[in-house]
């Protein structure tokens, strides 16, 4: 596919429509819309905001008061049109080989196996795909990344944000957005990212720009909190403090927390290291097991990447180089433009810059 863009044939927009965009991130427990602006050196940060909202919210009975909120920001904020991720509960992403065939015949050969490879029906599905190898030798096919998302959710959010008076201009999945972010577009080889927040924590595997691979880990900051309440008897509001201030360093005095926290940062590091075998270990996706395949490094984002401690144990315990991600990598350089959203912060919002740096490479 030319762009990473599911919604966008299926819910075409007018060329008179194609209008200034922002990317919007519904998250647990924030709404967080971001817009770039063509300025000095690169993209600057434009219109921006974030707001703090409950989980009900996203659920069913919450759409009508997410609804008031969207009307809201879109009034206060002079917004019209919105590019989205969709949830990952509800996207999927799975590799498939077919003969090699004529590129218009493509689309209708993998739509003929979509029911094999994710548990919703085809007649709901909105799909494309990204060739990521051709082979001409004596066996021709084709190897290409397929993303999928349940018609029935995405017209329901596009019909709600219409409700709202907001345009949806395209719906991804969050790989797409927060690779677009934080991987350079220069960038070669393959990249894990770990995007870590309150609940859940996501790792993708994207190789020469290309998101190859995705999973999704019931592990998160909130768990962490849990454990400091419960284990040390304090309230959420301290625990949380005392997580933020010490998190996993082994600094003295934060051995009782270390210990307290190292089980579940070790079963995510082994959650993180089972796909990171995976990868080296399968010769698949049309990429050989070669230092073409090799992981150079992973990358954290996500509001929980900002625990102390953590890059550091996941470099040494993996033995690779683990790094924070800077959000803003294909918007700007640090030299010509300081954005005002601090770096702490700035590992939040790689979804919603991603969807803003869209149609921007």
């Amino acid at each position: 596919m030319k762009k990473d863009n599911i919604l966008f044939k299926f819910f075409p927009i007018p060329k008179t429509l194609e209008m200034p965009s922002v990317g919007l991130a519904i998250g647990k427990d924030t709404v967080k819309f971001t817009e770039l602006i063509k300025g000095k050196g690169g993209f600057v940060l434009g219109r921006h905001k974030e707001i703090k909202i409950s989980e009900e919210i996203i659920a069913e009975k919450g759409q009508k008061t997410l609804k008031e909120i969207l009307k809201t920001l879109k009034k206060e904020n002079n917004l019209n049109f919105v590019r989205l991720i969709a949830s990952e509960d509800n996207s999927y992403l799975f590799k498939i080989r077919i003969p090699k065939i004529k590129k218009r015949d493509i689309r209708n050969s993998i739509e003929l196996q979509l029911e094999e490879h994710v548990p919703i029906p085809a007649s709901n599905a909105i799909f494309d795909y990204q060739i990521v190898n051709e082979s001409n030798g004596e066996k021709k096919y084709i190897d290409a990344v397929v993303t999928v998302l349940p018609k029935d959710l995405i017209t329901e959010r596009v019909n709600l944000f219409k409700e709202a008076g907001l345009t949806v201009l395209s719906i991804e999945n969050k790989a797409q957005a927060v690779s677009r972010s934080i991987i350079p577009k220069e960038e070669k080889g393959a990249v894990m990212i770990i995007d870590s927040g309150r609940t859940m924590t996501g790792i993708y595997i994207v190789n020469n720009g290309v998101v190859m691979f995705t999973s999704v880990v019931r592990i998160g900051g909130d768990i962490l909190t849990e454990t400091i309440k419960d284990s040390l008897g304090l309230s959420y509001k301290k625990a949380e403090q005392m997580k933020k201030e010490n998190g996993i360093s082994k600094k003295e005095g934060n051995t009782d927390l270390f210990t307290i926290l190292l089980p579940i940062v070790s079963n995510l590091k082994d959650e993180i290291n089972k796909n990171y075998i995976y990868w080296h270990t399968h010769e698949d996706f049309g990429i050989k097991k070669n230092k073409e395949r090799k992981i150079k490094k992973i990358i954290l984002c996500g509001g929980s990447s900002n625990l102390i401690g953590l890059s550091e144990y996941l470099s040494s315990s993996m033995r690779v180089e683990v790094e924070r991600a800077n959000v803003w990598v294909n918007v700007n350089s640090f030299e010509d433009y300081i954005p005002e959203i601090d770096f702490k912060k700035s590992l939040t919002y790689p979804s919603a810059i991603g969807l803003s740096l869209y149609n921007k490479q």
